[in-house]
């Protein structure tokens, strides 16, 4: 079980051998973190309506900011906020974004689960849009996924992540260079389009 990255105190194999758990057929500690927090998001925001807006301020400190929609309402995000983290928001002065309205521990309305759909400084093409399923070829293999030629200009990343189960520990050998594959984007932030395979 450490292998898997789980923390093997006695406490915890008392526990697991109480509720009969067989911890041969456990996953990593980290891919059920994984699933438990996409459960998390999907219950927290399930039927809610995105509103589209875009950021109008980001405070000096880099943590907090503000995005406006066409209707005039401001409402106010932190860093972590986003769907995919962002490790530096300066770059997304003035970007478009969507988002859900949720309502703070202090009763204000906030912005939460952002998406990142274009940047001033990284314009994303009318092809490279959230939902867009897109015939690529694979560019190269890294260890951690695979980049995918989109178009002329465009690169995007199939993280191992968002791969099937059964790929994820043998996409570097089912892959090649050159290989044309079927891909949705996810997601797009400030570093380029996110991946997932489509059938």
């Amino acid at each position: 079980m450490q292998e898997k990255g789980w923390n093997n105190r006695q406490e915890y194999t008392k526990l697991l051998n109480y509720h009969n758990v067989d911890t041969s057929n456990l996953n990593s500690a980290k891919s059920l973190f994984r699933k438990a927090e996409k459960f998390w998001v999907s219950e927290r925001y399930d039927g809610l309506n995105e509103e589209k807006g875009k950021i109008i301020f980001i405070h000096p400190k880099g943590k907090l900011g503000k995005i406006k929609v066409v209707d005039g309402n401001v409402y106010n995000f932190h860093k972590r906020d986003f769907i995919s983290r962002q490790s530096n928001l300066s770059v997304l002065d003035k970007a478009e974004v969507t988002f859900i309205v949720m309502n703070s521990y202090d009763d204000k309305q906030v912005a939460e689960n952002i998406n990142v759909l274009k940047t001033e400084n990284n314009p994303i093409s009318e092809q490279v849009k959230v939902g867009t399923v897109i015939k690529g070829t694979v560019k190269n293999i890294a260890a951690f996924g695979i980049f995918v030629r989109l178009n002329e200009k465009e690169d995007g990343l199939l993280h191992e992540n968002a791969l099937p189960d059964d790929l994820k520990d043998t996409f570097n050998e089912r892959f090649t260079s050159g290989q044309k594959v079927k891909v949705k984007i996810i997601k797009v932030t400030d570093k380029g389009a996110q991946l997932k395979l489509q059938e």
